[in-house]
């Protein structure tokens, strides 16, 4: 309404709820997460990054880089 930023950047707010689900992974699995903060995915374990992805309904799909 008054077009001030919100309480952080969108950038910092992904950053913070990335922390948490990390923490949620790591409390249901009952497992180490060794996280990679510049690709964004959990590194040494295919089933722990299993929990950070879900496949889209077609014709949805994320851009490749």
């Amino acid at each position: 309404k008054s077009r001030k930023q919100p309480i952080c950047s969108a950038s910092i707010g992904h950053r913070s709820a990335t922390v948490c689900h990390l923490g949620n992974i790591a409390v249901r699995t009952g497992k180490k997460i060794q996280w990679d903060p510049v690709k964004e995915h959990i590194v040494g374990d295919a089933e722990l990054a299993k929990w950070t992805d879900k496949p889209y309904r077609a014709p949805w799909k994320l851009p490749t880089a």
